[in-house]
């Protein structure tokens, strides 16, 4: 009971923050900026074909009870285009997720996130010409993205293309991006080096790929290049399932069918090969059908079998002659491996009440189409964003894109699965939420400051050969081009970024749903371990490495 009481006076001890959109969501825009996927919709313009249904949904979502979700208007008002009358429909994901409440830890509540960049603002339209540039460079290998990568003309073309906006010229005063949030998201002067990165510590040094996404372990029985993971008695093979370079709702017709919710019957063509993550096809094709917090169990025994110890400050971390005790049921791997479970769920409560409780924002495959119907919708604010990115080289390579895939050219976004988003709202996001709460953990329990030498030096990476069938050496660089070290803590945040950016890749999320989640996921961990040590034994000061390079004990 005292421990309860504890638990319950830290968890009450700060006022409920303020949860705060950022006014898109208006009537008088016909909805234009909001999610509306799986209602039915204006074959013309792509909005949703009646206001009241939209307000229903908010309602519904609002009340949380299944009656109201199951009264709503959903699919098409008639038949799909694309399909005969027997398509299924998808249902919403999980919309009343937010009305959850957590015995430890906080209440999904409790924790909040900052306004989505609005309309017409500069970083909206950086934010969607870097997934079209991402869409367009799909199958591009991601050792391209290197200081010292060969020339790549439509890699060139695209990075060039985004550096001409303002979001990314630092010559461009921009009075949003001055102070707060946005601010610290904004990216300037991008290189190969840092095009297409996160921004945590260690993103920007070395191969775009974490290392934690190849290697396997390195334990004596095997080499760490073979990529085969030990997980008990089994294996964990990192390669992944290869798919044929097809991208899909590049029609108007298709578009509309999946965003009235259509059910693809057939999912993406496969090649029947396996290999390493080599391209942003391959990286969005894991973050596709990953379970949950898979990347963080993987690296975790990666981790252990690369010779990455928990961290000295932990109990037991002395001889066995002189704690007379080793760390099993706390302060062990298996203790790490449950905390992921756990904090997961947390997270993903987390960030469902952001989605559709809070900002209901709109997919990028939706803002697109908005672009592409910009001259029909008649909305100064989209006709801004429009004119910017349709006039330039990547509007021309979308365009292109989309005339040869469908045989009409258009600004919609081509997507790599074949239902497009998930059906739920785009901020915030689900894989970067986890990405966050699960790489805190690791990162607090091991030894973070180490440095990451799965090759034998912290010096040289691996990378995936052109075909993906192997894993080769190269030498590691920072961002400035200077030769440097893989560190345990840069090649974790790595791995959030990859998986969370992954989903930018697929056509399915924004640069701001990764950053403003991945720390709404850290801020998920760090809750829930303050509560987490009221339970155990002994309680050590754990040190938490943030993700804006900050440090905070527990």
């Amino acid at each position: 009971m005292r421990i309860r009481a504890r638990a319950a006076d830290l968890a009450s001890a700060t006022e409920p923050p303020p949860h705060v959109a950022n006014t898109d969501e208006r009537s008088d825009l016909g909805y234009a900026m909001s999610f509306t996927k799986g209602l039915p919709h204006n074959p013309e313009t792509g909005l949703v074909e009646r206001k009241a249904d939209f307000e229903s949904f908010v309602a519904a979502i609002d009340s949380g009870e299944r009656d109201d979700i199951r009264r709503l208007p959903h699919g098409p008002t008639n038949a799909f285009r694309t399909v005969d009358g027997t398509a299924t429909v998808r249902g919403w994901e999980t919309p009343a997720a937010g009305h959850c409440f957590n015995l430890v830890g906080h209440d999904p509540q409790s924790l909040t996130m900052p306004p989505a960049p609005r309309a017409g603002s500069a970083e909206l339209v950086g934010e969607l010409a870097e997934v079209y540039a991402q869409a367009a460079l799909r199958d591009m290998p991601l050792t391209s993205l290197r200081h010292d990568a060969a020339g790549n003309a439509a890699r060139d073309q695209m990075i060039e293309a985004m550096a001409a906006l303002p979001w990314f010229d630092a010559d461009f005063a921009l009075r949003e991006a001055r102070v707060g949030p946005a601010a610290a998201r904004r990216r300037t002067e991008l290189s190969l080096q840092s095009a297409f990165r996160g921004l945590s510590r260690g993103e920007t040094t070395g191969p775009y790929l974490s290392q934690l996404l190849l290697v396997g372990s390195s334990n004596g029985s095997r080499d760490a290049y073979q990529g085969l993971i030990d997980y008990g008695a089994q294996t964990i093979d990192q390669r992944v399932r290869q798919l044929a370079p097809i991208d899909y709702m590049t029609s108007w017709d298709e578009w509309l069918d999946v965003n009235e919710g259509l059910s693809p019957a057939a999912g993406e063509a496969t090649t029947g090969a396996r290999r390493f993550i080599t391209t942003g096809r391959d990286l969005a094709t894991y973050v596709h059908t990953d379970a949950l917090y898979q990347a963080y169990l993987n690296a975790c025994l990666a981790l252990v079998s690369n010779g990455i110890g928990l961290d000295p400050s932990l109990p037991y971390r002395q001889d066995d002659a002189k704690d007379h005790q080793q760390g099993f049921v706390l302060y062990s791997l298996q203790q790490v491996l449950s905390l992921l479970g756990e904090v997961s769920d947390r997270a993903l409560r987390t960030v469902f009440f952001q989605k559709f409780n809070v900002h209901r924002r709109l997919r990028p495959e939706a803002l697109a189409a908005r672009i592409d119907k910009a001259d029909l919708l008649d909305i100064a604010e989209i006709s801004d964003m429009a004119d910017q990115l349709g006039g330039s080289s990547i509007g021309d390579r979308v365009r292109q894109i989309t005339r040869n895939a469908s045989g009409t050219e258009s600004m919609l976004l081509p997507m790599a699965y074949a239902e497009g988003s998930p059906m739920h709202p785009s901020y915030g996001a689900g894989h970067a939420t986890v990405a966050g709460a699960c790489v805190t953990i690791l990162k607090t329990f091991f030894d973070h400051t180490r440095p990451f030498d799965a090759t034998g030096d912290a010096a040289t990476a691996f990378v995936p050969t052109t075909d993906g069938s192997q894993l080769a050496l190269v030498d590691v660089y920072d961002a400035a081009g200077n030769p440097a070290s893989l560190t345990v803590e840069g090649e974790l945040n790595k791995l959030a970024a990859n998986i969370a950016i992954g989903r930018n890749w697929a056509g399915v999320h924004y640069f701001t749903d990764y950053w403003e989640s991945l720390l709404l996921g850290e801020q998920v961990a760090i809750q829930f371990l303050r509560e987490h040590l009221l339970t155990l034994p002994e309680q050590p000061q754990l040190r938490v490495p943030r993700f804006d390079g900050s440090r905070l004990w527990l």
